[in-house]
């Protein structure tokens, strides 16, 4: 049975380029939000970071990273909302 449910998940790898992100975002950010920040700005097909914490916004965005938040306006992690 647990094999046949691990073989349904997907696993992800920690590159060397996710953990240097995530270790130099633990600096700011908890380190489950590093973790997400660093398999993000690691993975080449992502571009966008699904998020309601305000500091892995705003540090996603520093890795050129677009923010998406249903409910919730564009720029609300940062002051922008409406703007």
């Amino acid at each position: 049975m647990v094999e046949q449910v691990r073989a349904r998940i997907p696993s992800i790898r920690f590159s060397d380029k996710n953990v240097g992100v995530s270790t130099h975002a633990a600096a700011v950010l908890k380190p489950f939000a590093a973790l997400h920040l660093g398999a993000a700005v690691a993975h080449p097909a992502i571009d966008t970071i699904a998020t309601y914490d305000a500091e892995l916004a705003q540090a996603a965005e520093l890795y050129e990273l677009k923010v998406v938040t249903p409910g919730m306006l564009p720029g609300w992690h940062n002051g922008t909302a409406g703007a």
